[in-house]
């Protein structure tokens, strides 16, 4: 569970890396997706405003229970706490409501 769920992390943040060059200066939640082993896995990309377009910037992936990535949003108010002190956030969004960790069911 553990090694799909670091995968999955390492994934998003060398996603999040690779979109530097591209960052805009307004603040933006928007849709994104990566696949990780073969399956599509769709999340929620918060950029602040005022990011450099070179500039490295930390990176928080705002894992939840099960649900989505905008119901985390929502719920935590992490896009504002990271407007204010200068972080990205990622939100992904579960497989059918829950996390591909090996449990069945």
């Amino acid at each position: 569970m553990f090694q799909r769920v670091w995968r999955w992390g390492r994934s998003a943040a060398w996603l999040c890396l690779a979109l530097f060059p591209t960052l805009t200066a307004t603040a933006a939640t928007e849709s994104d997706s990566l696949v990780v082993d073969g399956r599509t896995r769709s999340n929620r990309l918060h950029i602040p405003t005022g990011f450099a377009d070179t500039a490295p910037a930390p990176v928080v992936l705002a894992f939840h229970g099960g649900g989505s990535g905008r119901g985390m949003e929502r719920f935590t108010g992490f896009s504002r706490l990271a407007d204010r002190e200068g972080f990205i956030v990622v939100y992904p969004d579960a497989v059918e409501g829950n996390w591909v960790d090996g449990r069945e069911g």
